[in-house]
């Protein structure tokens, strides 16, 4: 009994130094691939196009995850069980909903912006100034937190599991529908819709 109780620690203890590595590269890679993304648009002008402005964002937001939510899941995973209270599962879980929903929509706007520069070529400048897509970026991040924030004032809430604070299902399944509507499909769809078209335009030419 002893035997078999001693080789499950050790598996287990395998398997979170399996996850912790695995972690470690996530970090590592999340914020020197996206600090690269970062420097290179801002430093070089010929990558300062519109669709690479939508990228930046993209790469903003990843950043951020990278840097506020890894190191946390690294820190519960080691622990193995939450230690940071209730205030910070809150705050965790919204950032964590927030920048999930930021990247998600950016790459809507990225394939919305890659529809018209294939379809309306012509247009495209007058249709996507800095000012508009600046503030086209600002109204992705005020959807994103708007879609974020219910839990904290009471339409479902965040739970904290053995690695991370999320959504708690049960408490609100219409939250939850509506987050996997918002978040997952409706994405979904603009991305498939967009692309098939620009797949279809790109060989009537």
């Amino acid at each position: 009994m002893a035997l078999i109780d001693n080789s499950e620690t050790q598996s287990s203890e395998s398997i979170i130094t399996i996850k912790l590595i695995y972690l470690f590269i996530c970090f590592l890679l999340g914020v020197v691939g996206n600090l690269f993304v970062i420097i290179s648009i801002r430093k070089y002008k010929k990558l300062q196009t519109i669709t690479n402005f939508f990228v930046l964002n993209l790469a903003i937001s990843d950043l951020l995850y990278s840097l506020c939510g890894v190191p946390v899941i690294f820190i519960t995973t080691v622990a193995k069980k939450w230690l940071l209270g209730n205030f910070l599962c809150d705050a965790i879980g919204f950032l964590n909903t927030l920048l999930l929903t930021t990247s998600i929509w950016t790459l809507v706007m990225i394939s919305i912006n890659r529809y018209i520069n294939v379809a309306k070529p012509n247009e495209v400048k007058n249709l996507y100034t800095n000012k508009r897509t600046t503030l086209i970026i600002i109204g992705v991040w005020i959807f994103s937190a708007l879609i974020s924030i219910p839990p904290l004032f009471g339409w479902s809430e965040f739970k904290s599991g053995s690695n991370f604070c999320t959504i708690n299902g049960k408490k609100s399944k219409s939250y939850s529908l509506f987050l996997v509507l918002l978040v997952y499909l409706v994405p979904l769809g603009f991305l498939c819709g967009l692309y098939l078209q620009i797949f279809f335009l790109l060989n009537k030419h």
